[in-house]
């Protein structure tokens, strides 16, 4: 195959982040905010590309020096809880969501695995005291709220286990004021605007992710099955690593298969990712670069197997997967790893091509170009690899990627 001659992309605005102080001006969450056409896509999806492009971008960590992040969910996705750990994300409720008691229930059990509830842009109603027992803040307009109204809604709320969040203050006058009427968090113009955060997209190639949503529901679900699926897709691979090498997930040893992906992050969380992807406004890539990387891991595999090594021969895939990562995000691979808390031995051979799986790896990118002169065959012969069995599962490869159904466009 012939390289691919691929654009390189320049950062775009993802999406805003405004930040939340206590009274003593101390950050303690972020509001994350959608950038783009909230008409043409909707109150899901764009909360869903919210938190894939927050995700990207390192936004939803837990821990002693993180604080969360207050993301807008609508109805439906409170039943589809994200893939984040509860520490990460404040969940918030959009003012349209009906007080039901299938709605109160279901934060009810939110609540009981750990997630922050807020609910956004309280106006007064009997109706709403259903949910003012059971959620962590209340966010008040205090710039749309009358004066007079203020003090006695205020009251009112001090009544419930919850915090107050003054939303929209404008100036020093507004501030002291909601401090003197009890509020203990804030945000608003008179803090700090809402700040831009640039990058790239999550570009993904659809024809990837829909199959693994259709595998996640099937109740025989065989795990690898689903980890070939995954791995046939650089960016998808990227990110479920990602996910599961989080460091909020606390894993003793670092995660370089997607099998063993799977295994640590259990398939309820992989199903919630599914839907957070099919949600989201999914770049697009172009279905030669599946076909490239599905080439390049492919014939890493065939590699590895044969090679005088117990390494596994899904490692081996798994580097000709990301090794492809770069052309996926726009990115340089020295950039894009540092996120993925990856062996070593992954990390060397993906970056200097040290070790057997980088020397496999550097061998298989060279044949793919068909540059069969810069190989370096004393390497490989080191590997346990002579001339006869490179050739032999360069043109298997060959094959194996001329009959792959799940390369054709559709």
């Amino acid at each position: 195959m012939a390289d691919l001659d691929l654009p390189v992309a320049s950062d775009q605005v993802l999406l805003a982040r405004q930040p939340i102080f206590d009274a003593q001006l101390q950050v303690v969450a972020h509001e994350l905010l959608f950038r783009g056409d909230f008409e043409a896509v909707g109150g899901a999806q764009a909360s869903a590309t919210v938190l894939l492009n927050a995700f990207d971008q390192g936004l939803l960590r837990s821990g002693p020096d993180t604080v969360p992040a207050f993301v807008n969910f609508t109805e439906s996705m409170l039943y589809d809880l994200p893939p984040f750990e509860p520490g990460a994300v404040v969940i918030e409720l959009l003012e349209d969501i009906p007080p039901t008691p299938e709605v109160v229930a279901q934060v009810r059990q939110l609540k009981a695995l750990g997630y922050t509830v807020a609910l956004d842009d309280y106006v007064d109603t009997q109706a709403m005291s259903a949910l003012l027992a059971v959620v962590d803040v209340v966010k008040v307009d205090v710039l749309d709220t009358p004066e007079a109204a203020l003090a006695p809604l205020v009251d009112r709320l001090r009544g419930f286990d919850l915090k107050l969040l003054a939303e929209k203050v404008e100036d020093h006058a507004q501030f002291e004021r909601c401090r003197q009427l009890g509020f203990e968090w804030y945000q608003g113009f008179f803090f700090a605007r809402p700040e831009a955060v640039q990058g790239q997209s999550a570009a993904l190639n659809r024809q990837a992710v829909l199959p693994m949503i259709a595998a996640l529901q099937d109740e025989d679900l065989d795990p690898q099955a689903l980890a070939q699926i995954i791995s046939k897709d650089s960016g998808l691979t990227f990110k479920v690593l990602r996910l599961a090498n989080s460091a909020a997930l606390q894993r003793a040893m670092p995660i370089d298969t997607v099998a063993h992906a799977i295994s640590m992050l259990g398939l309820r969380r992989l199903q919630n990712f599914a839907t957070l992807v099919a949600l989201s406004n999914l770049g697009h890539k172009p279905q030669a670069l599946e076909a490239y990387a599905a080439f390049r891991a492919n014939l890493c595999e065939r590699l590895g197997r044969v090679c005088d090594t117990d390494i596994s021969a899904d490692v081996f895939y798994t580097a000709g997967v990301l090794s492809c990562c770069d052309a996926y995000f726009d990115a340089a691979l020295e950039t894009l790893l540092p996120t993925l808390s990856l062996s070593d031995q992954m990390r060397g051979a993906l970056l200097q091509n040290s070790g057997t799986v980088g020397t496999v790896l550097a061998a298989a990118a060279l044949l793919q170009e068909g540059r069969w002169d810069q190989v370096d065959w004393h390497a490989l012969a080191a590997c346990g690899l002579s001339v006869e069995a490179v050739n032999e599962a360069v043109w298997a490869t060959v094959a194996w990627a001329e009959d792959a159904p799940w390369l054709e466009a559709g």
